[in-house]
């Protein structure tokens, strides 16, 4: 039987809800709750994280996103508010990504959507219909806002493009029209983004985002963003095609509250959508002794090591004394692979390499981002 105070809470979402979307009757949304587990919080599987003036906000934020299964929600460092992370999955499902985290409180969803009960290519959304879910089709874009676009006309690409940064419409050869962001400050512009990993942003595999034959979020507008305010994975078509596009140089760009970090430049002539992140193609990196090695881990996917990608790190001597300049990791073996919720992008804020276990030299980054030219 359904509690007072679920009732009770159940009436005020509901009512919030329907005020401010309109939503119709067959929308109703019903949620039951586990108990919350204190100083616990679930890695891994985080779609979006807001910030909000009170604790108990988080349960309505999850509660107004169809695909939230549970939440994270704790004190903001320096601030008197609070950070809510509304996730897509649950600890029944993946028991070993609930991890101690003080001063967070971890809630879960009830619902059937803890088993696949949904199956292949759906997702299953808790609460709805009197069967306690509903199954959603996949959908992994949205028609883009052609308002937003800098300009209308299209081009066949960012060196064509006027001299302003933002999203354009391109066409390269018989690909169709598709936008795409154009960097025109850096470097004499003209640069193409073709993918954008966040951290700690559910899928994990970026490796796999990267070289599976599928596009990511290509026509979705919040994409082009690159902070971690509108959290999403992306890849254009660009990557599926590398060698008709010929680029000649890539930049990989990552990013840190809000503002670019640091760079590197790979020479990309001749090469595929793999081979360019290499060491002999680098041109230009923040590190003044990465050139100086002769032996590096450097390698897109990972050369040794799986669930490391966009690696970039010294001889493998153990957890405690691995050394590295840039690495995006989901890898489950070392604490400073598990340092931060996965995808983690880490990079040496020194001059030159650090161990990783050296937190305090070692930087999380919000956005790693690839350009084309």
């Amino acid at each position: 039987m359904m509690t007072m105070s679920v009732r009770l809470i159940w009436l005020a979402l509901y009512h919030f809800y329907t005020t401010i979307s309109g939503a119709a009757e067959e929308e109703c949304r019903l949620l039951l709750y586990f108990k919350p587990m204190k100083d616990r919080t679930l890695l891994n599987h985080v779609m979006t994280r807001i910030d909000i003036p009170r604790e108990d906000v988080c349960s309505i934020r999850c509660f107004l996103e169809p695909n939230c299964l549970s939440y994270n929600v704790g004190p903001l460092e320096h601030s008197n508010r609070y950070l809510c992370e509304i996730s897509d999955s649950t600890d029944v499902r993946h028991p070993g990504d609930l991890v101690q985290r003080l001063g967070f409180t971890y809630q879960g969803i009830k619902s059937p959507c803890n088993t696949d009960v949904c199956g292949k290519n759906m997702t299953c959304q808790a609460g709805y219909t009197s069967k306690g879910y509903r199954c959603m089709k996949n959908i992994t874009s949205t028609p883009l806002n052609f308002s937003n676009l800098v300009a209308k006309e299209h081009f066949h690409n960012c060196s064509d493009a006027p001299n302003i940064t933002g999203v354009y419409n391109t066409s390269h050869h018989d690909w169709g029209l598709f936008p795409v962001y154009c960097d025109q400050t850096y470097d004499g512009g003209g640069w193409t983004m073709v993918f954008k990993v966040v951290s700690g942003l559910s899928p994990l595999d970026v490796g796999g985002i990267w070289s599976s034959p599928s596009l990511y979020h290509e026509n979705l507008n919040e994409t082009f963003d690159l902070t971690s305010a509108y959290p999403t994975h992306y890849k254009n078509r660009i990557v599926l095609n590398w060698k008709n596009f010929n680029p000649k140089e890539v930049r990989v760009v990552i990013y840190k509250d809000s503002q670019q970090v640091t760079s590197l430049k790979f020479n990309a002539t001749g090469t595929d959508n793999l081979n360019w992140f290499s060491h002999e193609n680098l041109i230009y990196s923040p590190w003044i002794d990465l050139k100086m090695f002769s032996t590096v881990n450097f390698g897109l996917l990972g050369p040794i090591v799986s669930n490391r990608f966009f690696e970039i790190t010294g001889p493998y001597t153990g957890c405690q004394t691995d050394i590295g300049w840039l690495v995006v990791t989901s890898h489950p073996v070392c604490p400073w692979d598990r340092r931060s919720p996965q995808p983690s992008i880490q990079y040496s804020k020194q001059r030159v390499a650090s161990r990783m276990e050296s937190y305090g030299n070692v930087g999380i980054a919000d956005v790693l981002a690839v350009f084309v030219r």
